[in-house]
This record gives C-alpha cells, sequence and structure tokens, in this order.
C-alpha cells in the first residue's frame, strides 16, 4: 500500500504546549501510520528534535530574535523547503501563515487543506497595524486554500459571508484517557501552602482577552477569602501584566506561573472545587474540554464559542465581560455544591460523546482521502 507524505505548516512544534499545535500532535498521533508519512515544520526553542524518535520528520529552523519577525520568516522558510519536496498533501494551520498559500499554490494548488483556529484580529493584544495584517492574510487564506476547515461554528459562519467556497467545521477535541499527574501538582501547590478546592483560572497565555482581571474583580467584589489559584504566562504584556499583579494582591489570590506539562495541568485542574473560564474572546477552546474531561465544574462567559460546545444543563454561564454577574453566579455555584457536580458529569458525558480526537481525527483523514482522490 501506498503511504502518502503530508507535510504541517503553520504550527510552532512538538511536543506542542498549547494552541493549534496540540491540535496537530493529535491529529497526527491519530492517523494511520501505513498510509501516512507526516512531516512538520518547527522553530527552534519550540520544537523538540527528539520528537523524531516517534517516526515523524520534523524540519527545525532557526529563531530570529526579533519579536513577530521571526514566525513570518519561519512560515516563508517552511514554504520554501516544502516547494522543494514532493508531499501529496499540505495541511497549514493559523490565519497568520495564510501568505505561505501564494507560493504553495505554485506547486500544491489543488492539494492545500487550511484550518483557521479563529481570527488572530480579534485579540486585543494586536495594534491597527497588526490586525489590517490580519485582515489581509484572512482574505489569502479563504481565496487561496483548495479545502479550508474551521475548529469553531461562529468562525465557519463569518468566513461564508465572504466566499462561495464550502467551509468546513471540524471541531477540536481530547483524549478522555490523558495522563494526569497529581503528585507533582501537590508539591507545587504546598510551596504555596494551598490544598484541594479552591477555584482556578488557567490559561497558556494571560492575555486580556483571557478575562483573568474580570475574574480577580469579581472576586474583589465578593470579598471571597478562600482559596484561589492563577496559572500561566501573565508576561505576554506588560500593562496587563502589571494589572494582574495589583489584582492578585488585592485577593490575596496565589500565582503558581505557567504549567507546561500536561499531565501536571490536567492534574491541577482535577484538583479545583471550580474552574473560571472568563474568555471574552475564543475559538473553540481546548482547555474548555480538557476541564470537562477530568469532571471539574465550570463556570464560563456566555460568548457563542462556548454556548454553542456546552449548555446551561452542563456549564454555569455569566455574561461575558460583566464582573457583577460573574460574582453572583460564583456565590451561586458556591452554595449549590450538588448541582455543580450534576453539571460537571452530563459536561462529561457531551465530551466523551461528541469530542473525542479519535472521531475527530477520522474527519480529518476523510478530507485527506478526498483530496488523493
Amino acid at each position: 500500500m501506498k503511504k502518502y507524505k503530508i507535510a504541517y505548516i503553520g504550527l510552532k512544534g512538538l511536543p506542542a504546549i498549547s494552541g493549534a499545535d496540540r491540535v496537530v500532535e493529535n491529529i497526527i498521533e491519530g492517523l494511520d501510520r501505513n498510509r501516512f508519512n507526516v512531516t512538520f515544520y518547527g522553530i527552534k526553542g519550540y520544537a523538540n528534535k527528539h520528537y523524531n524518535s516517534k517516526g515523524y520528520r520534523q524540519i527545525v529552523f532557526p529563531r530570529i530574535p526579533i519579536k513577530n519577525f521571526d514566525m513570518f520568516l519561519y512560515f516563508l522558510l517552511s514554504a520554501l523547503h516544502a516547494l522543494t519536496e514532493r508531499y501529496d498533501i499540505i495541511h497549514l494551520h493559523n490565519i497568520d501563515s495564510a501568505f505561505t498559500l501564494l507560493l504553495l499554490n505554485l506547486k500544491y494548488s489543488n492539494r492545500l487543506i487550511a484550518t483557521s483556529h479563529g481570527n488572530p484580529q480579534d485579540r486585543d493584544k494586536w495594534g491597527k497595524f497588526a490586525k489590517k495584517y490580519f485582515g489581509i492574510m484572512t482574505k489569502i487564506f479563504i481565496k487561496k486554500s483548495h479545502i479550508i476547515t474551521c475548529v469553531a461554528i461562529p468562525y465557519c459562519d463569518k468566513y461564508k459571508k465572504i466566499t462561495k467556497k464550502e467551509i468546513i467545521y471540524i471541531p477540536n477535541g481530547v483524549n478522555i484517557n490523558e495522563k494526569i499527574d497529581k503528585e507533582e501538582v501537590y508539591k507545587r501547590l504546598r510551596q504555596y501552602n494551598v490544598g484541594e478546592g479552591f477555584l482556578l483560572f488557567a490559561s497558556g497565555r494571560i492575555i486580556p482577552t483571557k478575562g483573568c482581571d474580570i475574574f480577580l474583580e469579581a472576586l474583589e467584589l465578593m470579598n471571597y477569602k478562600d482559596a484561589v489559584v492563577i496559572a500561566g504566562d501573565i508576561s505576554q504584556t506588560k500593562k496587563y501584566e502589571e494589572k494582574i499583579k495589583r489584582l492578585i494582591m488585592k485577593t490575596k489570590t496565589t500565582y503558581i506561573g505557567f504549567i507546561n506539562s500536561k499531565p501536571e495541568l490536567l492534574g491541577l485542574i482535577s484538583l479545583a472545587k471550580y474552574f473560571v473560564f472568563p474568555s471574552t474572546v475564543e475559538a473553540m477552546s481546548m482547555m474548555l474540554l480538557e476541564v470537562a474531561s477530568v469532571k471539574t465544574p465550570i463556570i464560563c462567559s456566555d460568548i457563542p464559542e462556548n454556548t454553542i460546545v456546552f449548555n446551561n444543563d452542563e456549564v454555569l454561564f455569566f455574561k461575558s465581560g460583566d464582573v457583577q454577574n460573574l460574582a453572583e453566579k460564583l456565590k451561586w455555584a458556591i452554595s449549590n455544591p450538588d448541582e455543580m457536580k450534576k453539571k460537571s458529569l452530563r459536561a462529561y458525558n457531551k465530551v466523551n460523546k461528541n469530542y473525542l480526537w479519535s472521531n475527530i481525527t477520522k474527519q480529518y483523514e476523510k478530507l485527506y482521502q478526498q483530496i488523493l482522490r
């Protein structure tokens, strides 16, 4: 049986820490290895060369120490390298890498599948010039892709308004039986004199659209005195970092830093009483799915990207961006632990039924077969 060659462009490297990289990691690990040879491009500092031992081919480019330009150059080098190869399929991820489609079409015009993980211009971390650039990238992404997929229905609907092309919805997923490391979490929490049963906010990058400030302001409004844990990288934007640090001091919240081990992160989530997810902008959050997969009750914003995944029987929603409403919902949750537990079990069942990577990978593989035919 012929083995087809697939290349993945647009991620930073594997093993994945967050974002689209985690999507790619789960796709390739679920592919039929008897039918597909996998190559993926990475950038030094994110990509681990030891990942090649799994049988994948990882091409790692050096990182240029110029913020933002380093990723642009990496995407460009990935596309140029791909033009020297003979791949059967190119699978592009992330809209900010869309300019590479102009090059890739020279050789792979009917073999390009592109996946959107949301519009970067919706993130308030970017200035006017960057948002305009990402707007142009979105147009190229839609016009120059052979097959387009999107992880979130609201973004599918946005794209359908500007193109007649079919936009295929393939959600993100979870692996229910992921390894959970509680021992390392216990060690970390003991350093801060924190036990089980805390409120938890966790994010890879703590930026304004993740809503950590909304959560902390709600705690301040409630005069909340019990344990609260914040995990993630707060150094993304200086001004927001300073704001979060001030709120952490006011609320006596425990900040434990960034956790780059997924088993440890899942262990942390499993020890939390409630997980608070106040994002104002998302595509489709894998974090939300992973919280449900360990049966931790969720309190989350009512943005469409969340309400499409879960309903009121499965999570407790609050009005996005509304500090007062979040404080009220937190009080209700604390007073109704049995109801919150029931919601978490329903959310777990939803994830187990609809959002397993083992099933989602088959959808991508079906598209690959369509291209190959």
